[in-house]
């Protein structure tokens, strides 16, 4: 059939897949799955991709193409971000999933993870030409952009992410916040001071902020794409959150159970964003780079495989 595509993002903290059929320019009929794999695990304190992570990651991605393949998807394309980028023997993963599926994984810079997740947004913004802030806290690294449908303004990746963080600090959150902060200054003068933005959260950890808010126990897009949480709600999860054991915490409705060990971290840095960015609230969006990378793949033939 035609018009039926798939996009897989192999992210630090997990790995997943849009498949999707396009009308008039438009997603519809779109599904998204996820599976944590953690690729990046270790990787920010040795530069190496361990091998029971990329062979769970290689099989992850085999899953979701066959799948695609089923879904008579007419191309497939995968992108891998902060961890992948960042792992000396990152070649060795990528063979593998060469290997194992005929496909190549483009592995993206910083600033093309920043730009392709401001291209998934605005295909699914309220507003589209009002002056967004997307922040996109993965496992590795955040992403910052601001624009609208006009352009991108400013994009800047820093390397704090929900993985990153917990590997690096643990439960010391006082620590954890002062780097995060020491990190965040140079861009402070373009994400605040002023300026107007609609604050947008795509990722892990702004999506599972809000599901934990509204007490969702299975996700679906429409019960979260251009919802509300506001700086309050996040301090009450973050306070929640930080008095609970992992057990505990793998309980909670709304947490998937398998990112319970990294959400504390994720909510420090949504915590800190929005402080730095001067915002009372957020609107979380389930277009993210997914559809971003779909949608430039499309516009960029000499991407397909």
């Amino acid at each position: 059939m035609k018009n039926r595509y798939a996009s897989i993002d192999v992210g630090t903290n997990s790995i997943r897949c849009l498949m999707a059929k396009i009308e008039n320019g438009q997603l519809v009929e779109a599904e998204k799955k996820l599976e944590m794999t953690r690729i990046g695990e270790g990787v920010n304190a040795t530069k190496m991709l361990q091998p029971e992570r990329i062979l769970s990651s290689t099989n992850a991605i085999k899953k979701f193409v066959d799948e695609a393949k089923a879904f008579l998807a007419q191309d497939i394309f995968i992108m891998a971000t902060s961890a992948v980028r960042d792992a000396e023997n990152r070649a060795v993963f990528l063979n593998s999933v060469k290997e194992a599926t005929g496909y190549d994984v483009d592995v993206i810079s910083g600033k093309q993870e920043a730009d392709i997740g401001f291209k998934g947004v605005i295909a699914g913004a309220i507003a589209p030409e009002r002056m967004k802030l997307v922040v996109d806290i993965g496992g590795g690294s955040t992403e910052f952009i601001v624009g609208n449908i006009e352009g991108i303004a400013f994009s800047k990746s820093i390397n704090i992410g929900a993985v990153r963080m917990t590997n690096m600090f643990g439960r010391d959150y006082s620590a954890m916040s002062d780097f995060i902060d020491e990190q965040l200054k140079p861009i402070v003068p373009f994400i605040s001071d002023g300026k107007t933005f609609d604050v947008i959260g795509i990722g892990g950890t702004a999506t599972t902020f809000l599901t934990m808010f509204k007490k969702i126990e299975h996700y679906k897009r429409e019960l979260v794409h251009n919802q509300m949480i506001t700086c309050r709600d996040i301090e009450v999860i973050n306070k929640q959150l930080r008095g609970l054991t992992l057990e505990e915490k793998k309980n909670l409705p709304g947490l998937d159970p398998k990112r319970a060990d990294i959400i504390e971290a994720g909510g420090v840095i949504l915590s800190r964003v929005m402080h730095w960015a001067r915002s009372e609230n957020m609107i979380i969006s389930d277009y993210d780079n997914l559809e971003g990378y779909l949608f430039y793949c499309l516009e960029n033939p000499q991407n397909r495989r």
